[in-house]
């Protein structure tokens, strides 16, 4: 199974010269996933990344079941080609499907999970990772916790924090355990720290969340992972700082995260971090912050990210006194943050829209033009009688999935029933 993070034990690996035999793209991939981890410029990182990959090749070399393919793949997310990425992962998950590999299939769902959540569709992220979960049973264990922690900051990006707990309790758990087995920490901690520091912030609890991202600093740092593209820490930990009254640490910290994404060129990071600093800055300096973050962000595939930085920018032009001027920002990053499947964005980006002075439309948080394609698709078949099963069996996903599409289905349909569901959609009879 993967453990990315071990490819930076010990010295950089040069690369090799050529990519034509299967243990020249191997070492291809391994140079790749280090480059990307000390945060180099993202042009060399997603050269590697692709020589190793050989169109395919890399592939056949070692199937789905093997660690190099993924390497490649998760230097491909950390050079922010997340499109690249998911079609290479789509192609591993295949691969699995056809040779009916049960922990290849695992392996390729979780971490194609984490390029998709990236670009902001949380649904589709959150049904990898509960494919990757649910191959717990036939021993894929390694990476669970991680793919727990994909599911939880999907949840608690919809709104959900209690599942978004029970998520990560179960991936403490196991992730302990791994850790007695090993004698040492496991690498897939790093994913849980983070989603229980976001949890922590959400609920208020601003010394625990800046407990679990300074934890996950200590361990990046000990395997020398510099680049904010793995998790931006440091700016994570600069909103719990911000929270608790210590502003001059966190901007310590986003500025240090800043200056080491601007190295590595990747617009998504250094959006990011234009995007917490302008939280730390007041007057035109919060708006000129934010701005750029949103222009840098503009250039980026995470389009959740983008959704946040446009909705902090409208509400900084709104409290500035430019209510005219925060309206557009506010309105796209309310639609974005809608599309992603981003109940908690949106529902703030709503708020602010309302404190302009504007009328927002109804159906951009509920109603059936709420629904992304997902759960209008989920919704009309269950609104036909078939069963949450056959609904699964019919789109090839796992009964949770479809429990997670009409659940926030019911929710922006304002029902609690699936009896209610063909009077909010137009659906044919069964059959």
């Amino acid at each position: 199974m993967i453990d990315p993070a071990a490819a930076l034990v010990g010295a950089p690996l040069d690369p090799p010269a050529g990519s034509d035999t299967p243990a020249d793209r191997a070492l291809l991939a391994l140079s790749a996933i280090e480059a990307g981890m000390r945060g180099d410029p993202r042009d060399e990182v997603h050269a590697l990344a692709a020589r190793a990959l050989g169109r395919g090749a890399l592939l056949e070399d070692e199937t789905a079941d093997g660690i190099a393919y993924y390497l490649a793949s998760l230097a491909l997310v950390l050079a922010e080609d997340l499109q690249g990425a998911e079609i290479a992962l789509t192609a591993a998950v295949e691969d699995a499907r056809s040779r009916g590999s049960v922990l290849g299939f695992a392996t390729a769902s979780f971490v194609r999970s984490t390029a998709i959540q990236r670009r902001g569709r949380l649904g589709d992220a959150a049904a990898d990772a509960r494919r990757a979960i649910a191959a717990e049973r036939q021993g894929w264990r390694l990476a669970v916790p991680a793919a727990r922690a994909v599911l939880a900051d999907c949840l608690l990006e919809a709104g959900e924090l209690d599942a978004a707990e029970r998520e990560l309790i179960a991936a403490g758990r196991v992730a302990s355990a791994l850790d007695t087995e090993s004698g040492s920490d496991n690498a897939a901690r790093i994913g849980l720290l983070v989603s229980r520091g976001n949890l922590h912030l959400r609920r208020g609890k601003a010394e625990r969340a800046l407990a679990e991202f300074r934890a996950c600093g200590d361990q990046l740092a000990r395997i020398g992972a510099r680049s904010p593209a793995i998790v931006p820490w440091r700016s994570n930990a600069a909103r719990a700082l911000a929270a608790m009254g210590d502003v001059n640490e966190a901007r310590r910290l986003v500025e240090e995260e800043l200056a080491i994404a601007e190295v590595g060129g990747a617009p998504g990071p250094i959006g990011h971090a234009f995007r917490v600093l302008g939280g730390l800055s007041a007057g035109t300096e919060a708006l000129e912050t934010l701005e750029l973050a949103v222009r840098h962000l503009e250039e980026s595939q995470a389009a959740l990210e983008r959704a946040r930085a446009l909705v902090d920018y409208g509400a900084a032009l709104r409290r500035s006194g430019r209510r005219q001027a925060a309206r557009e920002p506010l309105r796209r990053g309310l639609d974005l943050a809608e599309r992603c499947g981003a109940h908690a964005v949106a529902t703030r980006a709503m708020a602010e829209v309302r404190l302009t002075g504007a009328r927002p439309r109804r159906t951009a948080l509920e109603g059936p033009e709420a629904l992304t394609e997902r759960e209008r698709e989920v919704a009309a078949l269950a609104a036909r009688g078939l069963s949450n099963r056959e609904i699964a069996d019919s789109l090839v996903v796992t009964v949770k999935t479809v429990e997670w599409h009409l659940r926030h289905a019911f929710r922006k349909l304002g029902i609690d029933s699936r009896a209610k569901l063909g009077g909010h959609l137009k659906v044919g009879s069964p059959g």
